[in-house]
């Protein structure tokens, strides 16, 4: 069925509900319910929480739910409500906290993990305070925090946001008139973590919504296990008023710090590992001890020499290494060079999206051209791994901190959003079908 079929029945089950049940508090939040799926069996309900009876009492659900069954003609239908995108993680099954690779620096950090995991009603460590620059595991350790902890309490509620995630779902709720609900459904969890809570810098209003719903939880008899993540320690918050600065750091603050190079080199034998890729502890060396610290960086010079070695069956050596990582070396590849230039990505870019180059450059911030500036950005970083001021001085000049805003962003939606990640790997294959018809010229 066509989804504006499905939001025609929806409007006429809407109708129905606010005719039938005094329910005109939950007005804007019901009418922002839609359906996804429906068949013979059963329907899937689309709506802004992951628990719906943490809003609706049990009866008003039995009466919404016995609504859609009427207005659909059928009594035996199964009724699911599924909760949106916003505070929900994509989690990834490799990023364990087995897999969690250690140093002599960051071994507190995931004793910690593995104590929140093992005595979850020992709240010593609530709130734990994860920070460290970008790209050095924070989000692997949350990762695996989540994954072991649905694997041992599937009955606990688990709410995740990113800094953005949370952003978007307290605009959402005052745009809507439902803030106190909301808030409700922010109290009712065993586990709430923010991911890169510095997203909330200088937003007053969503701060204190924070600082108003981490009041709640230490009121409750069951103080629920907190974990917040940064690029920076509390105190260098910017925005952030002294008191929830303070209460920040009333569990655990720990620093997850850059690895050492031989934690590099398990790191980076873990990649290689995980894309099947056959390695050499020469090569492991080499790019252990050539200004990798960023594990995020590591793992994306792993999958562009995964890319050039299958579908340009090219062999992996020192020579490609420097070609990806901007070192100035003569490589060759079949004794015959060939490369691809960040404008070589920006054309194609522009050519996908039918912009013109001098828009992608302009200070246009429309989402039509920003847009496609961002995933310029983003894949001339993972492809080439270009600086971020060479990024940005391809880009109409633009400063480090744009490009590293954008790339975070491109990097969020690419593990959240399916429509972004498509985009994303067309335009790779896009790139890579474009290196391999140069191969073959010359």
């Amino acid at each position: 069925m066509f989804s504006e079929n499905f939001t025609f029945l929806w409007n006429n089950i809407y109708e129905n509900i606010m005719q039938t049940i005094n329910v005109n508090n939950y007005k804007e939040l019901i009418n922002n319910f839609s359906i996804i799926d429906l068949n013979a069996d059963s329907i899937t309900v689309f709506t802004y929480f992951s628990d719906i009876y943490s809003v609706f009492s049990k009866e008003t659900v039995l009466k919404i739910n016995n609504i859609i069954k009427n207005c659909l003609n059928n009594d035996n239908l199964q009724i699911n409500y599924q909760e949106n995108n916003i505070g929900n993680i994509n989690l990834d099954e490799n990023k364990t906290l087995n897999s969690f690779i250690l140093n002599s620096e960051n071994r507190l950090a995931l004793a910690v993990a593995n104590e929140i995991i093992i005595n979850k009603d020992n709240k010593l460590y609530s709130p734990l305070f994860l920070y460290a620059n970008s790209g050095l595991g924070k989000t692997h350790l949350i990762n695996g925090i989540i994954l072991k902890y649905k694997e041992n309490y599937p009955n606990n509620r688990i709410l995740y946001y990113s800094g953005s995630s949370f952003l978007d779902s307290y605009f959402f709720a005052v745009k809507n008139n439902y803030l106190n609900l909301w808030r409700k459904h922010n109290y009712n969890c065993q586990l709430f973590i923010i991911d890169d809570i510095d997203k909330l810098e200088n937003n007053e209003n969503a701060i204190n919504e924070l600082n108003n719903i981490l009041d709640h939880m230490y009121s409750l008899k069951q103080i629920p296990q907190i974990i917040i993540t940064a690029d920076k320690e509390p105190d260098k918050l910017k925005g952030f008023s002294d008191s929830i600065k303070s209460r920040l750091q009333w569990g655990i603050k720990l620093k997850i710090q850059s690895p050492n190079t031989l934690t590099k080199e398990d790191i980076i034998k873990t990649i290689f590992k995980r894309y099947n890729l056959e390695y050499n502890n020469k090569i492991v060396t080499y790019i252990a001890e050539n200004n990798q610290s960023n594990i995020r960086e590591i793992e994306g010079l792993v999958k562009t020499l995964f890319t050039y070695s299958t579908l340009l069956d090219i062999k992996i050596d020192e020579d490609l290494i420097n070609k990806i990582i901007g070192k100035n070396t003569n490589t060759q590849i079949n004794n015959k060079s060939y490369s691809i230039t960040g404008n070589d990505i920006l054309y194609k870019v522009c050519k996908y999206f039918n912009i013109n180059e001098i828009d992608i450059k302009s200070k246009n911030r429309t989402r039509a051209i920003a847009f496609p500036r961002q995933i310029g950005m983003y894949l001339t970083k993972q492809i080439l791994n270009y600086s971020l001021q060479e990024i940005g001085s391809i880009y109409g000049g633009r400063d480090h901190s744009t490009v590293k805003h954008s790339n975070d962003k491109i990097a969020e939606l690419y593990n959240n959003d399916n429509n972004t990640k498509n985009i994303i790997d067309q335009l790779y294959n896009i790139i890579n079908e474009e290196q391999l018809y140069y191969k073959n010229q010359i």
